[in-house]
Parts: structure tokens; sequence; C-alpha cells
């Protein structure tokens, strides 16, 4: 799970990740103590000290603050440049994937709180993901006009992160380029494990 590394930013961007991460602490302390059910967007930005504004150009809810998961459509330049590759698809797709997301520093609560997620809380990042997903869907169909191969490999990225994510591991993953290899890296046990299956 990508994690920002503080020490590589500038101070602009180091501002901006310190208040990500506040307002993810406090999402996520206040949910801990209460419940999901039982927080408001205008509890968390009170005691992360920031306007609503600044909590939406962060977090598009209340679920992704208390993951601490910030998810950034594709832009037109990472779209041309996915179109125009001449990589393989599901690399790029992994590459493309990992530079739409960030994840919280500790990873290892994100797990745990996935594995018991609040049913609401889930849904609201579910629709998050399937909406990034849905526009990789449509990128991988644009640059192979095959539907089907579209289809498959973007099932195999959906199915890769899941192993990121939810394999127990000490390993942290401190930037795109890592989060693209531990996808590209899951894809290919993917593949492993499907050439076992008896013809």
């Amino acid at each position: 799970m990508i994690v920002n590394d503080m020490e590589t930013l500038g101070l602009r961007e180091r501002k901006k990740q310190l208040t990500r991460d506040t307002t993810h602490d406090v999402a996520m302390t206040l949910a801990q103590k209460r419940g999901f059910a039982e927080v408001t967007v205008e509890e968390i930005c009170a005691g992360a000290n920031v306007s609503a504004r600044t909590f939406f150009n962060y977090y598009p809810s209340k679920a992704d603050a208390i993951f601490g998961i910030s998810l950034h459509p594709l832009t037109a330049v990472q779209r041309e440049q996915f179109l125009h590759s001449k990589g393989g698809l599901l690399t790029d797709l992994c590459g493309v994937f990992a530079s739409c997301i960030i994840l919280p520093k500790d990873t290892t609560t994100l797990r745990e709180q996935l594995s018991s997620c609040h049913t609401e809380a889930f849904a609201e990042i579910g629709a998050h993901f399937k909406e990034l997903f849905k526009s990789m869907h449509v990128l991988a169909e644009r640059r192979t006009s095959d539907p089907h191969q579209a289809r498959l490999a973007v099932a195999l990225l959906i199915a890769a992160l899941k192993v990121v994510v939810h394999v127990d591991t000490d390993e942290e993953v401190h930037s795109v380029r890592t989060l693209e290899l531990s996808l590209i890296a899951a894809v290919r046990e993917l593949g492993a494990m499907a050439g076992t299956v008896d013809a």
C-alpha cells in the first residue's frame, strides 16, 4: 500500500501530507471511539482544524477519511501516456492505477479496518474504487479494442490489489513505483496459480 515518503516531498507537499494525515488520524480516532455511524464530517473538521472545503479536497467522504484512502481521477496526460505506451497492458494498468491512489501510513490498521468494516463505510469506499476501476476498463478497452481482454485485465488488477491489501505482511509500500511493483508481483502470482488449474 502506498505511503507518501515525507523526506522526498517539497514544503508545500509536506504540508498537504500533514493535513491529510491529521484529518485521517482524527477521523479514525473518532470512529474507533464511537463507531462509524456516529461520526460526522463536521466533527472531523473541527478536530483536525480544517474547513469542510479543505476536508473534501483530500477525502471524498467520511469513510475515505477514516480509512485514510485518497483516490485521484486520471489526468489527461496519464490517459494519453497509457494509450500510447508500448509496454504490457497489465504492467501499464498497474502503473497508472498506482499513481491514482494514496493509502495511509499505518497499513496494519488499514488491514484490520477492512477486515471488520462497517457496511456503510465499505459501500462508500467500494463506490469510489468502482469508479476508478471503471475508468481503467474504458482505457484498457480503448487501447486493445477488445472488450473481453480489457475486462480480464481489470479483473486481474482488482484481484492483485486485494492480494496487496489483505495479505499479512510487515512490508510497507513507500512510493508509487513500489506499489506498482507489488501489484505486478501479485498479478504474476495469480497467473502462476491459474496455471495449476486442471484442464
